[in-house]
């Protein structure tokens, strides 16, 4: 499942790596049933869990995030929208962009159900992103 909705775009250094594991980790705290990739991501097993390199196709590569099992086949082939609780799957679209002198930035987009701007859902998650990179080296993330 790839969600669809508003994206809020960042560029981030190698500190994402780090970060989208502490993402996760706030992620199983909103939904208990954290479905990451379409899978399962039970709490025991986030420290089995890390953020895949980006191919070098230069197509971006996607972390998908759904409350559990019935949002995800919900999602199949279908449009992926806030439920009844406003809340809905999103997604985390990365691609590395390397730099003169080796280091290597990230394109970086959150995708949430709606505007973070105006929906509450997709504000907090946008600030768990934005948290997460929280003790990075400054400047570690910003908008795009």
């Amino acid at each position: 499942m790839l969600p669809t909705g508003y994206a809020t775009d960042f560029v981030a250094d190698s500190s994402l790596f780090h970060a989208m594991f502490r993402f996760v980790r706030r992620a199983q705290q909103r939904w208990p049933g954290l479905h990451v990739d379409g899978e399962p991501l039970p709490p025991d097993a986030l420290g089995d869990w890390h953020l895949p390199e980006p191919g070098e196709d230069g197509r971006p590569s996607a972390v998908t995030f759904s409350s559990g099992r019935p949002e995800e086949d919900a999602g199949e082939g279908a449009g992926h929208g806030a439920d009844a609780a406003g809340q809905g799957p999103y997604a985390v679209f990365y691609r590395a962009h390397p730099q003169p002198l080796g280091e290597v930035l990230y394109a970086v987009s959150v995708v949430t159900p709606a505007d973070p701007d105006a929906d509450p859902f997709s504000r907090d998650v946008v600030r768990d992103f934005l948290e997460a990179f929280e003790g990075s080296r400054p400047g570690a993330v910003r908008h795009a």
